[in-house]
This record gives structure tokens, C-alpha cells and sequence, in this order.
């Protein structure tokens, strides 16, 4: 969750982070140790993406450039 009037180059940078070192992420809270990818992109996502996160799903092949998820 973030806010629409943050940068987009720092939200895309936090995505980054996550996803590089995903490992990481899921072992600093229980409630993520399920993480994953596709858990992350494909459930529970009921709002819309920010600019920075779009454009670092998009970059990385897990969102499709006309917004789509892939699977």
C-alpha cells in the first residue's frame, strides 16, 4: 500500500527491493512467509497498482504492458 502522491521511481524502487531479496521479506513477519510472486501479484490485489510498482512489474515481466497479469 502506498500513496499516489509518492514517486514513482521510490515505489518502484521498494518493489525491487522486495522482490530481489524475497527470502528476506518472507522470513521478517510470519504472515508473509507465504509470499510469493504470484501470491503477490494475484490475490487479495483489490486496488489499483501505483505508477512506480506498475513499472517494475512491467520491466520484470510479471505485468503485461497493457496492465494484465500475466500467469
Amino acid at each position: 500500500m502506498t500513496l499516489s502522491r509518492i514517486a514513482p521511481r521510490t515505489i518502484n524502487v521498494v518493489a525491487k527491493a522486495i522482490f530481489a531479496d524475497l527470502e528476506s521479506f518472507q522470513n521478517s513477519h510470519n504472515a508473509l512467509s507465504l509470499s510469493s510472486h504470484p501470491t503477490m501479484l494475484h490475490e487479495g490485489i483489490h486496488v489499483p497498482f501505483h505508477a512506480g510498482a506498475k513499472q517494475y512489474f512491467t520491466a520484470n515481466d510479471l505485468l503485461s504492458a497493457d496492465g494484465g497479469i500475466p500467469r
